[in-house]
């Protein structure tokens, strides 16, 4: 035991020495801990977790862990050597990082919203007065193109709500199959100007739902826009499913699919895979907490046929 070692329990080290090193750790990061130092024992490459620790007078603190087995002249593992590193300057100024990334979002994002509807509004405008197809073409990519704007605002937005616990839901009851084919009709431009097809199958019966209509309509545009980016122009296809007990929502796409490095954190926040296709790396993680929000569960399989 090291000098720096009491310094992050605040007990000298005639008072420490003899006592079982999981005593130093909170009862909640116990078990983890454990289980780190048996991978150490296991033989395994040198592992680093996080866990707090218990300082005497004073609160947790956070540190970091590495282990490495010392193994006998037989090669048995003999005992093993844990580093401590103190991490709580670090978390802090992430902490204070994430705030301030967080409002700077919200700021941009609300900002950008007046010019963004004035777009849309303008080209309603022209449309009315347009004669020649070519004409609306041009004025259809132009609302296309503030509806890809104001989605991307939509995520961020969503990101800081959820960040700062301010995402509220309003609960109706609905059918989940008229929200969906709506979302559907939305995207059906974007979906004819990247060349692919969008398929929909919907149960024969109502699924009544109970939830926020406008999040849960922000879940359907995001894994559809999802799949749109990520289909390279292949087929998707959207259903709507379940029993008595559960209603299901599919969306799948025919593309290249999702790399195996890349499936495990597919809903993490600005995550995106080594394929990427433009985004911000929100929409599935928004998707996901909305999900979880609404008591919900989300998952993904992918292959070389496709993602769903």
């Amino acid at each position: 035991l090291n000098h720096a070692a009491t310094l992050i329990a605040g007990v000298p080290r005639d008072q420490l020495l003899g006592r079982a090193v999981e005593e130093l750790v909170i009862e909640a990061d116990r078990a983890r801990f454990g289980g780190f130092v048996d991978a150490v024992f296991a033989g395994g490459p040198v592992r680093a977790d996080d866990v707090a620790v218990r300082r005497v007078g004073g609160d947790p603190v956070d540190v970091q862990i590495a282990g490495v087995v010392v193994r006998d002249p037989a090669g048995g593992a003999q005992h093993c050597v844990l580093a401590f590193v103190d991490v709580t300057a670090r978390r802090l100024a992430e902490s204070a990082r994430r705030v301030a990334q967080e409002e700077v979002l919200a700021v941009v994002s609300h900002d950008l919203r007046g010019p963004i509807n004035a777009i849309g509004l303008a080209c309603e405008a022209l449309a009315s007065h347009l004669g020649p197809e070519a004409e609306r073409g041009y004025v259809a990519a132009i609302e296309r193109s503030a509806a890809r704007c104001e989605r991307l605002i939509r995520d961020l937005l969503g990101r800081a709500q959820i960040e700062h616990g301010a995402l509220e839901l309003q609960v109706a009851t609905f059918d989940l199959r008229e929200l969906v084919r709506q979302a559907c009709a939305d995207h059906a431009p974007a979906v004819a100007a990247a060349g692919s097809t969008l398929a929909l199958a919907l149960a024969p019966t109502p699924r009544m739902v109970i939830g926020d209509r406008d999040r849960l309509h922000q879940v359907v545009s995001n894994l559809i826009g999802n799949a749109l980016i990520h289909a390279r122009g292949a087929a998707i296809a959207v259903a709507v499913g379940g029993d008595a007990a559960t209603v299901e929502l599919i969306v799948s796409d025919a593309g290249p699919g999702i790399a195996p490095d890349d499936l495990p954190r597919v809903f993490e926040w600005f995550r995106q895979g080594r394929r990427r296709r433009g985004g911000t790396g929100l929409g599935l993680a928004i998707v996901k907490q909305i999900v979880d929000d609404h008591g919900g569960t989300i998952g993904v399989d992918t292959g070389p046929g496709g993602t769903t």
